[in-house]
């Protein structure tokens, strides 16, 4: 048998932050601790589907962070509605001021689409006076 040559693989180009808009890493509460001082010290409003917190930095930059409680069943769901509430962050941070840490908890998570996230997520910030005029 004769072996058939096979072509090199092509490279392919790796997709970027940019490119899917993602939250950067500077843009994240990654720690407990960031979590705690918002609960603890922060500023909150309540909606039936979400509640915000915030709490002012010294940072530039606003930073977000979601926590959703694994009472809340089903996996899948939780993801989507984590997915759906940054994805509503993603397209409405440039409105809200900067120099903030937000924590989301979700409290209800069936039923969700990105309008609803949306509208809930910038009533909690009115509440809150985090939209620029």
């Amino acid at each position: 048998m004769n072996a058939v040559p096979v072509a090199p693989r092509k490279r392919v180009a790796v997709p970027t932050q940019e490119r899917f808009n993602k939250l950067g890493r500077g843009e994240r509460l990654r720690h407990t601790t960031q979590f705690l001082a918002i609960r603890r010290r922060g500023a909150w409003a309540r909606g039936p589907l979400l509640s915000l917190g915030v709490l002012p930095s010294r940072r530039r930059t606003s930073r977000f962070g979601i926590r959703i409680q694994r009472g809340l069943k089903g996996s899948v769901a939780r993801n989507r509605a984590k997915r759906l509430l940054r994805e509503a962050y993603r397209t409405h941070k440039h409105e809200l001021a900067g120099g903030q840490d937000l924590l989301a908890v979700i409290h209800a998570i069936h039923g969700l689409s990105l309008s609803v996230v949306e509208r809930e997520l910038l009533k909690q910030c009115h509440r809150l006076r985090l939209v620029r005029p």
